[in-house]
């Protein structure tokens, strides 16, 4: 289970645990105060109150993390309080404001990587909250995925959606990108290539996708750079034949799911 968002002495806890890791580290501008990566979510009396009358179970946590804000923005006044839209918390809360000093980073774990956020009916649920969530909160962060998590060597033709998505959510006030990639394995497809354009892109979001890709290739490649550019788009071109109801999602069983026919 979860803890209990709105009780006041794991409020206090939480920020007197976050106190002592900030003395600690005394550079650090953000601390993480967020709900642990599962459901179940706690139905007490209060929270169970709390989610009825926001709509959402994103309010706990919000609840949470805006009072760990309140006990520390004095001591801490330039400290951003982190919390998760994520999974049981992507969806914001009806009314509620995030304090100034907490910073809401959107997941979007159920997202098709393969279409832009703001064209893909199946990312419909992500607008809506990279919309919502912008109002609420002045700071957003996002933790976009970026590779087929249970085949990392399988084609995953993402590139053409991300540059498209980083400029959507750069219209909804994004000042944090993280990209979560092949951490648990020694490869992935096209790893070197998509690390060099995402950290190009993340540094200077105007520069385009297809010059970065070329400059890459002929330093890395070489003599074969037009074969693999040839290889790279003849993976983009079929997926996007396809067609809208062919979707790349990160957890398919099968690696074909995430391909066209």
């Amino acid at each position: 289970a979860q803890l209990c968002c709105t009780n006041p002495h794991v409020a206090d806890i939480a920020a007197e645990t976050a106190r002592q890791w900030l003395k600690r580290t005394p550079e650090a501008r953000m601390v993480s105060v967020t709900h642990n990566d599962w459901n179940n979510w706690c139905t007490c009396s209060n929270c169970a109150a709390l989610i009825a009358k926001e709509g959402a179970p994103s309010a706990i946590a919000l609840h949470l993390a805006n009072e760990v804000a309140k006990r520390l923005e004095k001591e801490f006044p330039d400290v951003l309080i982190d919390t998760f839209a994520y999974g049981w918390t992507q969806t914001p809360p009806r009314h509620m404001q995030a304090h100034p000093n907490v910073l809401v980073r959107i997941c979007p774990i159920g997202n098709c990587f393969g279409h832009p956020i703001r064209t893909c009916k199946h990312n419909a649920d992500c607008r809506e909250a990279v919309t919502k969530w912008s109002r609420i909160s002045r700071t957003i962060f996002v933790w976009h995925y970026v590779n087929d998590f249970f085949h990392y060597m399988s084609p995953w033709p993402c590139l053409p959606s991300l540059e498209d998505d980083i400029h959507y959510y750069l219209e909804h006030k994004l000042k944090g990108l993280f990209l979560q990639a092949n951490g648990n394995s020694n490869g992935g497809d096209f790893a070197d290539l998509k690390a060099y354009i995402w950290a190009k892109k993340m540094w200077n979001p105007a520069l385009k996708l297809n010059d970065l890709r070329q400059e890459f290739l002929a330093g890395y490649y070489g003599d074969a750079a037009d074969a693999v550019e040839e290889y790279c788009a003849t993976f983009e071109k079929a997926f996007k034949a396809a067609g809208p109801d062919y979707h790349l999602q990160i957890y398919n069983q099968s690696p074909w799911k995430n391909t066209s026919p």
